[in-house]
């Protein structure tokens, strides 16, 4: 199944929210939010804040594949989480804007 982009910024949005809210992230859920990153960022669409904040949000993910304190790893790194999610929030609404 192919997901559109406003389907993409709505899974990293959930996902990051789901780190926020439980304080923990499996492996596969860091794996799960390179690849998406990588999608996003080979898309011409792309709003000049979103395509600032996905390589940041990369390399959260790629150093979080290798941390064994994810409930810290998460805490250090929350308020920047929260402006991102912000950032995706703007980028969705700017999407349903262009649709409808």
């Amino acid at each position: 199944m192919c997901l559109t982009f406003s389907n993409q910024l709505q899974l990293l949005h959930d996902l990051l929210e789901e780190h926020i809210t439980y304080q923990s992230a499996y492996m596969y859920e860091y794996e799960q939010l390179k690849k998406l990153i990588q999608s996003l960022m080979n898309k011409d669409t792309v709003d000049s804040q979103l395509h600032t904040i996905l390589p940041e949000i990369y390399a959260y993910s790629f150093h979080g594949v290798h941390t064994h304190v994810d409930k810290q790893y998460i805490q250090v790194h929350e308020n920047r989480i929260k402006q991102w999610l912000s950032v995706i929030v703007v980028a969705k609404e700017q999407i349903n804007k262009q649709v409808y």
